[in-house]
């Protein structure tokens, strides 16, 4: 019988070393292991310590969000982080926990042009927008429901929307229905109803694509392209434009800096331009992506730029902002980058990418996240009062139980992600003694090293007992054992996944085995 505790779990609290259950009188080789054991978890804390105070570091093993069947255009959290907002092909809007990557909530709309290409959140988290390049409908629906509450229907194509993060103000540039022009308009989320023209194309003047709100909401500015390229920001109280940086190329993506003092730019130059947001003074040019720029985005405490696009070399690449020093590449090979947005705590980098086609099972969102992050995520638990442990998993692991005349066997596992999470807990229904349990001890580890490469052993203990931590390779493949015999059960739980050293997930899952 298993014990979920997901919504009412408490965090995941980052202690390593089990104490013992009942009071017990430590020999010498209990106080060895637990010195060890104490040792090993200091430095993995000094480790992460160290990495928090120098830069930010994101693990190159990311949280796959499965629901989507083609390309994801975007993908944005929610205020609390909570939630991770994307869009796609085939008219999907899906709705993932961030934490787990599980799917909440969905929808597929019908008349919005397909695929959906634009998600926007409004600023108290209760309307969200959506729109496809084609324009027909550009809906606004209630976020927690997905329901419908308006539609806006003027344009003939959108090339990006975005809501005031101080008020349900909407921002859409995109070519008006019934001309060749493109217009920056702002309307009323609840009602629909467009306030005002910003921005009107004239005659060989620039090509607004694309949006950013100030964080204070005073400011807005678009990304230009084909003539006069650069960026253009207005003064919304004024309804002026107060700044025109010029740039040699078109910039089709922008942010601002949090404190609203920069903006940033990217485009076909294929690098990340800082300019100050009131002068257009260039302030840094962060190089390092090897094509087309599509997506950027600043951290919340403005501190580090994340790019990506048409960089086939990476997944994407992040910088310091004062420094102007690349000091992250993640992944080595892949598709186009269609959006990253970070998360509001900045701990976690959520990535959609571009397929062509649904014939293979291919990664469309992702969540790449710190140590931090994936240590205080919650997790599932997975207590068993007859195997006699509970340990942590992402989410729930299928449970098996069967039985013959000499063993009972409890089976739990789990493939999430990018790793296998497995416990097997066997109890044995006849009696034996220390002679039988090291003997089958003795014989799982001879099994495993004659299988694996550059295995590693050291011992554990926990509740007094002292169990054997076994590491080792097949190929690209890291199996990381532990093996334990508690009274009259034999638990074997393994962690295995495509890594060359330890990673966070597997220090949580393998550290958080209670035996009860």
């Amino acid at each position: 019988m298993t014990t979920p505790k997901t919504s009412n779990s408490t965090p995941y609290k980052k202690t390593f070393i089990l104490l013992p259950t009942k009071p017990k009188i430590f020999n010498s080789t209990d106080m060895k292991n637990m010195t060890k054991t104490l040792f090993i978890t200091l430095i993995f804390f000094a480790f992460y310590k160290l990495s928090a105070q120098t830069e930010l570091t994101f693990s190159d093993k990311p949280l796959i969000c499965k629901g989507h069947r083609t390309t994801v255009n975007e993908a944005i959290f929610s205020h609390d982080g909570k939630e991770l907002i994307t869009c796609g092909g085939n008219n999907q809007i899906i709705i993932f926990n961030s934490s787990n990557g599980e799917v909440l909530r969905s929808t597929e709309t019908e008349g919005q042009g397909s695929p959906v290409n634009y998600v926007s959140l409004n600023f108290d988290g209760t309307l969200l927008v959506s729109a496809g390049f084609s324009g027909t409908n550009i809906k606004i629906r209630n976020f927690s429901s997905l329901t419908l509450k308006t539609s806006i229907s003027d344009f003939g194509s959108i090339d990006d929307l975005c809501f005031s993060p101080t008020e349900n103000i909407l921002a859409i540039v995109g070519g008006v229905k019934g001309s060749e022009k493109q217009v920056i308009a702002l309307y009323n989320a609840e009602t629909g109803v467009r306030l005002k023209d910003l921005y009107v194309q004239g005659r060989d003047e620039a090509l607004p694509t694309t949006l950013a709100f100030s964080n204070d909401g005073r400011f807005l500015a678009s990304g230009l392209s084909n003539a006069n390229m650069g960026i253009m920001i207005w003064n919304l109280e004024t309804g002026e434009k107060t700044t025109h940086i010029t740039h040699k190329y078109d910039v089709s993506t922008i942010c601002f800096s949090p404190d609203g003092q920069f903006i940033a730019g990217g485009g076909t130059d294929n690098n990340i331009t800082i300019w100050n947001a009131s002068t257009g003074e260039k302030i840094n040019t962060l190089s390092g992506l090897n094509n087309y720029v599509s997506t950027i985005d600043y951290s919340p405490d403005g501190k580090y730029i994340a790019g990506a696009g048409m960089d086939h070399t990476c997944t994407f690449k992040m910088w310091n902002t004062t420094t102007g020093q690349m000091i992250q590449s993640v992944g080595n090979k892949g598709p186009d980058i269609m959006s990253l947005h970070f998360a509001p705590d900045g701990q976690s980098l959520a990535v959609s990418l571009r397929t062509y086609g649904d014939a293979f099972d291919v990664t469309t969102a992702c969540i790449y996240k710190t140590a931090s992050s994936i240590m205080s995520d919650t997790w599932y638990t997975m207590s068993s009062s007859k195997a006699g442990f509970r340990l942590e998993f992402p989410v729930a692991a299928e449970e098996k139980t069967s039985k013959d005349q000499y063993y009972e066997y409890y089976d739990y596992v789990l493939t999430h992600s990018y790793a296998v999470y497995q416990v097997r807990a066997t109890r044995y229904l006849y009696s034996i003694d220390d002679n039988k349990r090291k003997e089958t001890v003795s014989k799982k580890i001879e099994n495993y090293k004659a299988d694996k490469t550059d295995v590693i052993q050291s011992s554990f203990t926990i509740n007094g007992n002292t169990g054997t931590d076994l590491i080792g390779y097949k190929g690209d493949i890291r199996y990381h054992y532990r093996i334990i015999f508690v009274d009259d059960v034999f638990y074997y739980i393994l962690f295995s996944a495509r890594n060359t050293a330890s990673c966070p997930e597997e220090i949580r899952f393998l550290e958080s085995l209670q035996i009860l």
